[in-house]
């Protein structure tokens, strides 16, 4: 074995070493005591390993993990919802367009991609506090919804540009809206892989 390969598996070794060692304190240091976890943080405890930690972490009052899972779990999805039921629409009608105007919004809501989140803190911070939203959960709803407006109109309207529009008139013979069209027809096919050669970028 040659010296390169010896140096390049040390290499390796050693960052798989530096990652592994947080990981390795967390779940060593999650089933100690407290004086364990001060005196030996990488040692195994002497008195054996305990689940008084795990215990009071999730039936603390002053904080409770599984509530603070549930919350995010909550408000990723609150946010997901939202968020299709705002951008799906906008998005196909910015993709069925023909009209300049609807390339213009998609590039005015694009804009917001390039727009540092520190910029618009103090703005966000005064507008809930003029609406009363103000360190409540449907504020921050609100908040990471308007934040991922410009990704998912984005992807959104390059979803539905890859539908072929003859889904559209077919709907629209068969009687069906815009509205219709879009949840009953393209919004279920957008993202699902297509094997015709027809469903490419109009």
């Amino acid at each position: 074995m040659s010296a390169a390969r010896l140096l390049r598996g040390a290499v390796l070794v050693v960052l798989a070493a530096v990652m592994a060692a947080p990981l390795y304190l967390l779940v060593t240091n999650a089933f100690k005591s407290q004086d364990d976890i001060v005196g030996a943080p990488f040692g195994v405890p002497a008195g054996g390993f305990t689940l008084d930690n795990i215990v009071r972490a999730a039936t603390s009052a002053d904080f409770n993990v599984i509530a603070a899972y549930g919350t995010t779990a909550l408000l990723v999805a609150a946010v997901n919802v939202l968020s299709i039921l705002i951008t799906g629409p906008a998005a196909y009608a910015i993709a069925r367009g023909t009209r300049r105007g609807h390339r213009l919004v998609l590039l005015v809501l694009l804009t917001g991609l390039f727009i540092p989140s520190q910029a618009i803190v103090i703005p966000v911070i005064y507008v809930l506090r003029t609406i009363g939203l103000m360190g409540t959960v449907p504020g921050l709803v609100l908040f990471q919804t308007a934040l991922t407006i410009p990704t998912t109109v984005f992807l959104f309207t390059a979803f539905v540009q890859s539908i072929p529009r003859e889904l559209d008139k077919a709907a629209r013979i068969d009687g069906a809206g815009r509205m219709g069209t879009f949840w009953r027809i393209i919004f279920p096919s957008c993202g699902r892989p297509s094997r015709r050669p027809s469903c490419s970028t109009p």
